[in-house]
């Protein structure tokens, strides 16, 4: 169901529990039973095993739902159902970035309005910026802009899902980027970009940090030194001849570094760094 947003509903997790007694609820612990299954045979199972007698029509408008959602897809040569992979991946990488996220060696409370999180690799912090646009964490508003101030335009995921899934969000929080440096990785990378995008390379910005900045939500990115440096190298494409380009971006995304993350909720900061990103568009 490429096109429509994977917005991770967790609201569905919950039909899953035995003690739920809806018809969705029933439909969706058949289907995660059986596998793969059509309307006919949904139909039939329900009554045999659950003594539920549910018309076709009302079967379909529930499945309908869940393919909207997400969390089930169409087989359109046989006419059958089956939960989405897609959708069990997000949800899987979704409650990891949670349980890292409320691990109390990983989250810190700075003060009412600002909390400090400290991530391991650029994996994890992406899939947390990736899982803050989808839930509307940083900001509920669909009228915000989201404005990002990063030193190189991050490499998108290799699975074509989740990077439609990006696409799809950036487009729906319309974000606008600005990075610090123009590398040849950066403008390899703008063709893409462009897509769902609007992107500034080589800009100069006065600050010690990478920003993330969406209504009254500002994410101040702090990286390692380290972890820069190998950043700068890659993507300048230096001693290319010498590098295993594929492993060693994959080293650099899953490798443990510093990564500090300090999240603030302030109306006038985050006025005062979206109009200053705001002069370079």
């Amino acid at each position: 169901m490429q096109g429509f947003p994977y917005i991770m509903d967790f609201n569905t997790l919950l039909l899953i529990d035995p003690d739920k007694g809806s018809t969705k609820s029933f439909i969706l612990r058949c289907i995660i039973l059986v596998g793969e299954i059509t309307i006919p045979k949904l139909k039939s199972m329900l009554k045999r095993d659950f003594n539920k007698s549910i018309s076709y029509q009302a079967i379909r408008k529930i499945l309908l739902e869940l393919i909207y959602s997400g969390v089930v897809i169409k087989n359109d040569k046989v006419n059958s159902f089956a939960i989405n992979k897609v959708w069990v991946l997000k949800l899987r990488e979704s409650l990891t970035v949670i349980e890292k996220s409320l691990s109390k060696h990983k989250i810190k409370s700075l003060s009412e309005d600002t909390s400090q999180i400290k991530f391991k690799n650029l994996n994890d912090l992406g899939f947390f910026v990736l899982f803050g646009l989808e839930n509307k964490y940083f900001s509920s508003s669909k009228d915000d802009e989201t404005f990002m101030y990063v030193e190189h335009l991050w490499i998108p995921f290799s699975n074509l899902d989740r990077r439609n899934t990006v696409m799809n969000l950036f487009k729906e929080n319309k974000v606008k980027i600005l990075t610090k440096y123009s590398s040849i990785g950066d403008k390899i990378l703008l063709s893409w970009y462009k897509k769902c995008t609007k992107v500034k390379l080589n800009v100069k910005m006065k600050s010690s940090c990478q920003y993330i900045v969406r209504g009254n939500t500002v994410i101040q990115i702090y990286m390692d030194k380290e972890l820069k440096n190998k950043m700068n190298q890659l993507y300048s494409f230096k001693s290319i001849i010498k590098l295993n380009l594929f492993q060693e971006l994959i080293d650099m995304t899953n490798k443990n570094y510093n990564i500090e993350v300090i999240i603030t909720k302030n109306k006038k900061i985050a006025e005062q760094i979206r109009e200053d990103m705001k002069k370079y568009l």
